[in-house]
C-alpha cells in the first residue's frame, strides 16, 4: 500500500509565484495552512520568501487533476496571515475558518466560503479568544477545538477554545488535567479523541515525544498517555512538525530542535512509535522540513 501526501514547505517549491504554460505555481513559503474541502486542498497565507513578507494568498490544489489554481477573493481582503490556524466548518463543512497568526490584527477570526470565494468576518456569540499564533486546531462534527499557542511577545496561552461553526458561538473547553501551555505542537483527531504531540513550552524546553496528551471529546476529559518505541526509545523532541493520520497511525514529519528521525509513526492502538526504514539507495534523502503542511491526498493499493 502506497500513501500519497501533499507536503508544501519553503523547500519544495519555486521561489516566486508564477505561471508555467498558463498554470499557476505557488512559491516558497512557510507558516501557511492547508485544508481539504471536497477534491481541493486549500492553502492560505504563509511567509513569502520572494517578497520577504507574510501573504494573504489563497490557492488550491485540485486532487483529481494535480493542478494549482489561484483564488481572487471577492469579499473582504484577507490580512497577512502567518503561523495562524485554519479548519473547516459550517453546515456543509465547506467554510474555512481562519484564526489568529503572528501579525497583529483586530479580528481574531475570518471565514472563507469555498463556494463563493468570499472572505468575511463572521458574527460569533460568546467571548472572543485572545489572538495568538502557533496554535493547533481540530474539526469534529462542526466544532473546531483550538488549543494553546503563543504571541509575538512569547506569552504562552493556557487556552482551550471551541468554535461551534453551526450555531456560530464560542465556548470555553475544559482545562482540568490539560497539558501545560505550548506552541508549535500538532493535534490529530482519531475517532473522537484528539492526540496532542510535541511542541515547545514557555521555559524553552521541547516536549518529550513520550508524553501523549489525549482529549476525549465525548467525555470532555484530558488524560496523559506514555508512548514507547519498538526499539526502546522515542523519537527526538520537536516543534513545527506536521502530523497526518494514516489508518490507525499518526505520521509525523520534520520539525525543529533535534529530531534524528525525519518521519516517525505512532500506533494509536498500542502507543508504540516506529521509525520507517527506506531501503532504496537511489531515493533522494528526505529533507527535514519545519513549519510546513502535510495533507493526505490518496492511497494506492
Amino acid at each position: 500500500m502506497v500513501y500519497i501526501f501533499i507536503i508544501l514547505s519553503c523547500q519544495l517549491f519555486l521561489l516566486v509565484n508564477r505561471f508555467v504554460y498558463g498554470q499557476f505555481i505557488p512559491g516558497l513559503r512557510l507558516g501557511h495552512t492547508a485544508n481539504t474541502v471536497g477534491n481541493k486542498i486549500y492553502f492560505i497565507g504563509g511567509y513569502n520568501f520572494a517578497k520577504s513578507i507574510p501573504t494573504s494568498e489563497i490557492f488550491y490544489l485540485n486532487k483529481e487533476t494535480d493542478t494549482w489554481e489561484e483564488i481572487k477573493s471577492q469579499g473582504i481582503k484577507l490580512p497577512f496571515k502567518v503561523e495562524h490556524t485554519a479548519n473547516i466548518g459550517g453546515i456543509n463543512q465547506d467554510i474555512i475558518f481562519i484564526m489568529g497568526g503572528l501579525i497583529g490584527d483586530t479580528n481574531f477570526l475570518y471565514q472563507f466560503d469555498t463556494k463563493t470565494n468570499i472572505v468575511s468576518i463572521p458574527i460569533i456569540q460568546g467571548k472572543v479568544p485572545t489572538s495568538r499564533a502557533f496554535m493547533s486546531s481540530v474539526n469534529f462534527e462542526g466544532k473546531i477545538f483550538v488549543f494553546s499557542g503563543q504571541n509575538s511577545d512569547d506569552i504562552y496561552f493556557n487556552s482551550f477554545d471551541i468554535l461551534d461553526t453551526i450555531n456560530l458561538r464560542w465556548e470555553i473547553g475544559n482545562l482540568i488535567n490539560a497539558p501545560t501551555p505550548r506552541s508549535k505542537h500538532t493535534s490529530t483527531l482519531v475517532n473522537n479523541v484528539i492526540y496532542y504531540i510535541g511542541g515547545m513550552q514557555l521555559n524553552g524546553n521541547y516536549i518529550s515525544m513520550n508524553d501523549i496528551y489525549q482529549y476525549d471529546i465525548g467525555k470532555s476529559t484530558w488524560s496523559l498517555k506514555k508512548a514507547t518505541l519498538a526499539l526502546g526509545d522515542v523519537p527526538g523532541p520537536r516543534g513545527g512538525h506536521s502530523a497526518v493520520l494514516v489508518e490507525d497511525k499518526i505520521c509525523i514529519y520534520g520539525g525543529i530542535y533535534s529530531p534524528k528521525e525525519t518521519i516517525a509513526m505512532l500506533d494509536t492502538t498500542t502507543l508504540v512509535w516506529t521509525i520507517p526504514q527506506f531501503n532504496n539507495p537511489k531515493a533522494p534523502k528526505l529533507p527535514n522540513l519545519v513549519y510546513h503542511t502535510a495533507t493526505m491526498k490518496d492511497n494506492e493499493r
